[in-house]
């Protein structure tokens, strides 16, 4: 619970992307305490083995081999060693998803909260920890639906997808109702820096919906990086 709370900074279990990926580090924490070094280890190794889909096949069979090549050196190190090969980088196509959970979500929810981001107009952190009324946190539309739709994008699959998700409080999300980014962003003084924490490109022609299409592969390219630099 310290490693999923603490580390990861997930303090629902509606941003667990696999309760089968917990196993193995169960077994390795169940033995020893980790050091700094090998809680970030256990930290990439939890994300990449999510996002690659470790334990989607034959996931007993899966577990099964894992543990046994475990038996003798319950460490991350050897965990992450005996499943390198099927833990790349991360790329593009791995925010190429229209799902408000699951894996993209669970690191997005850690990159922000590690980089202490903050909610675009009551400045409050987006750690789930301000309650009250409208404090409640939700998937905003960076180009709201409405917004998309007036411009002719009726297409779900481009407007339900993960470059245009970003995490606010309700009450901030209520605000922007069906804006141009660029509209909404000027007329509530949103904060560039506030953006950047949640790796909005900064180009403010990118804010525009003619060029909607540039907002989301240069989002995903900001995506991209800031994961595989985050998890060095």
């Amino acid at each position: 619970m310290k490693f999923v709370t603490g580390t990861m900074k997930w303090d629902s279990d509606s941003w667990l992307p696999s309760i089968n990926a917990l196993m193995p580090l169960i077994y390795v924490l169940s033995n020893r305490s980790l050091s700094i070094t090998d809680t970030r280890l256990a930290r990439k190794w939890l994300i990449l083995s999510c996002l690659h889909a470790l334990f989607s096949g034959s996931v007993y069979t899966e577990l099964d081999r894992i543990i046994r090549a475990l038996s003798k050196d319950r460490s991350i190190r050897k965990l992450y060693s005996i499943t390198k090969r099927s833990l790349g980088r991360i790329e593009q196509k791995h925010f190429l998803t229209g799902r408000r959970s699951g894996p993209a979500m669970s690191l997005f929810i850690t990159l922000l909260r590690s980089n202490n981001a903050k909610d675009w107009l009551t400045h409050d952190p987006l750690d789930g920890t301000v309650i009250g009324h409208n404090a409640g946190l939700q998937i905003h539309h960076f180009y709201p639906r409405e917004c998309l739709s007036k411009h002719g994008i009726d297409n779900l699959d481009q407007i339900n997808t993960f470059s245009n998700y970003t995490v606010i409080s309700k009450e901030t999300n209520l605000k922007f109702l069906d804006s141009e980014p660029i509209e909404y962003i000027a007329r509530n003084n949103v904060r560039k820096k506030d953006l950047e924490s949640q790796f909005i490109p900064l180009d403010e022609k990118l804010w525009r919906v003619r060029n909607y299409k540039k907002f989301l592969k240069a989002r995903r390219e900001l995506l991209v990086n800031a994961a595989n630099r985050f998890l060095g």
